[in-house]
């Protein structure tokens, strides 16, 4: 008997399929209420979303599957409503073998679920949205909401925060705060809030009238506390309306253990050079299609 459970402890230790450990997670942001009748702001076109996820097996040939979805390619009712759309789809397990994801985008919800059955095995899903607004002169509008990551124990940890504001980005862009949020144990951001203050309607495919603004240190201000609550607000300090844009990234991937065999090192290696790409096309990204 010593002998069988010292060799499935050395097979999880390995990596072997079906004798690690399995686990599970998910990623959740929750908005809170904004834009009642009254607000000094309001939408000026639907939703837009992009889901990307993916689940790679810890087997000799590494079986992979992945799915994408576009506010775009679905219909109209996807895009309507209050934030985020509409959208519930999954990648199922394979023969009843645990390697799954989950994606809900609902009225103010945004959740992206991960199970596995092997701690070898990697599952990663990348939600992004994005809206456009109109803010009265002289006003404010704050998106917030609150972030739960759900993660195996070895990889918990307290939230970080980092703002990054960049002001000029482009004729369009006149001032970019991106909000950082993560820090809980795993390779990978939880969650990147952008706001951008621009200088026309991106509705108005003719790009006119252009409004010429400028960059104020005090154009944003935000807060993270340490139960994942996170905020960011937009001012307009003019006389003249304003246009902005809200982005939301959601990441939920799954945590690696230490390399301790050649598949946990190769997919280390891949993670870690892909999520910086993901980074900078988050980062560099205009406002995404819209649906006016």
């Amino acid at each position: 008997m010593k002998k069988i459970v010292a060799a499935c402890a050395l097979a999880g230790a390995l990596g072997w399929p079906g004798l690690a450990l399995a686990d599970q997670g998910y990623s959740q942001f929750q908005l809170d209420p904004m834009m009642t009748p009254g607000t000094p702001a309001q939408w000026i076109a639907d939703n837009s979303f992009e889901v990307q996820t993916f689940v790679v097996r810890n087997l000799p040939d590494h079986p992979s599957r992945g799915d994408y979805r576009a506010s775009s390619d679905l219909p109209p009712a996807a895009s309507a409503g209050d934030p985020f759309g509409h959208l519930s789809f999954g990648l199922p397990a394979i023969n009843g073998y645990p390697l799954a994801t989950s994606i809900q985008l609902s009225d103010g919800l945004m959740r992206a679920n991960w199970q596995r059955g092997d701690l070898q095995d990697y599952t990663g899903t990348t939600i992004r949205w994005q809206r456009p607004f109109l803010l009265d002169p002289n006003a404010s509008i704050t998106l917030s909401g609150l972030l739960t990551v759900n993660l195996p124990a070895p990889y918990q940890g307290s939230p970080t925060s980092n703002l990054q504001l960049t002001p000029q980005l482009n004729y369009d862009i006149a001032h970019r705060a991106d909000l950082t949020v993560g820090g809980t144990g795993h390779v990978g951001m939880d969650l990147m809030l952008t706001a951008d203050i621009l200088n026309r309607d991106p509705t108005d495919l003719g790009g006119f009238p252009w409004q010429g603004r400028q960059a104020h240190a005090d154009d944003f201000s935000y807060s993270v506390d340490s139960f994942g609550h996170v905020a960011l607000t937009v001012f307009n300090h003019s006389d003249q309306l304003m246009f902005g844009n809200f982005q939301l990234a959601l990441f939920s991937i799954s945590p690696l253990p230490e390399p301790s065999s050649a598949l946990a090192m190769a997919l280390g290696v891949l993670l870690l050079a892909a999520l910086p790409g993901i980074r900078r096309r988050l980062l560099d990204a205009g406002p995404m299609p819209l649906h006016a």
